[in-house]
């Protein structure tokens, strides 16, 4: 089957960008985001506002020279001796004899001597 009128030449659009749609989005994104950023720095600046007249209370400084702050001993490692003048004088009541409480007859003796009783008191033991 053959045509025998001619065909119509095809139209085609031409390829161009509306740019008036798109620059009225661009435009109205930026002023979005720009309205944005205006209101969040409006309110961080209400808040910091807020908040300075909010001042905490003066701290008052803790006394100097004290070795002892609330009951805990204040002071370097290397020059604390308390733990070595109580370990002394725990080691010469373990080495020496003497009354503990006189009234109920309670005594200390040295702990060698303890032990010497004990196995003393052991061997005669049957």
């Amino acid at each position: 089957m053959t045509m025998d009128w001619p065909l119509a030449p095809v139209r085609q659009e031409n390829d161009v960008v509306r740019t008036k749609p798109v620059l009225a989005a661009l435009v109205g994104a930026l002023l979005l985001a720009g309205g944005s950023v205006l209101w969040g720095w409006l309110q961080l600046r209400a808040d910091v506002a807020r908040r300075a007249a909010r001042r905490p209370p003066a701290v008052r400084p803790a006394p100097v020279g004290q070795a002892a702050v609330g009951g805990v001993l204040q002071t370097l490692i290397g020059v604390d001796s308390s733990a070595e003048t109580t370990a002394a004088g725990q080691r010469e009541r373990l080495a020496s004899w003497g009354w503990v409480d006189r009234e109920r007859g309670i005594v200390r003796i040295p702990i060698e001597a303890a032990m010497r009783a004990l196995v003393e008191d052991a061997g005669r033991q049957p």
